[in-house]
């Protein structure tokens, strides 16, 4: 983990310490707050997208895993969905946006893609990405910083929407939120002249 995640992690956790316990469970094995919170956050600079995932990379970055403070054992993906169920989850939104208006003036280059969410919901729609293939259900449209792959904007569409005219609205979103980015890269679907000439103060690498 860079010094500069560390340093906004602890900043983080000094504006939300007093609104959680200081420990979660009983016993020897329970975990400091401080520990969870970090880890929520550096699930949020990562993009990851759930708590299995996140035990995940825990396990397999175990220098991460020691800067939140799991010296020696990761929590379960239980111990993360009590302390989420427990502080509500407006807890972790606001966290998310403490870390946008703490780094996101620094941000200058950003990724936008978008990912596949099968779901056979009646208002879901046959789509199609590149990684998945064809799907039912919906996409999830996602700028995100290059550097820290911190979430800056997502949009939800049906799976049959299209990735291009989504670009407009996700950059609108991140330059109301305080960032400025100058560069973006994104893959062929975002590819059109329309977008890059609303744009022109950004550079596009597809």
């Amino acid at each position: 983990m860079c010094a500069q995640i560390q340093t906004i992690l602890t900043t983080v956790f000094e504006e939300y310490k007093d609104c959680v316990p200081q420990r979660l469970g009983k016993g020897r094995h329970g975990y400091s707050y401080h520990s969870i919170l970090n880890a929520f956050a550096l699930m949020i600079f990562r993009g990851i997208r759930s708590e299995e995932g996140l035990v995940e990379y825990l396990n397999e970055y175990t220098e991460d895993a020691k800067a939140c403070g799991f010296s020696k054992r990761i929590p379960h993906r239980t111990t993360f969905g009590r302390f989420r169920k427990k502080v509500g989850p407006e807890f972790i939104d606001k966290v998310h946006s403490e870390l946008i208006r703490k780094y996101g003036k620094l941000v200058e280059h950003v990724l936008v893609d978008a990912t596949a969410l099968e779901n056979k919901d009646l208002d879901s729609k046959v789509g199609y990405t590149p990684t998945k293939g064809f799907f039912n259900g919906f996409k999830a449209h996602i700028l995100s910083d290059a550097e820290m792959r911190i979430p800056l904007s997502v949009l939800v569409t049906q799976g049959n929407r299209q990735d291009g005219p989504m670009f407009p609205d996700l950059i609108k979103n991140t330059f109301e939120r305080g960032c400025n980015p100058k560069f973006a890269t994104t893959d062929a679907g975002y590819d059109s002249e329309k977008i890059t000439e609303s744009q022109s103060s950004m550079e596009f690498c597809l």
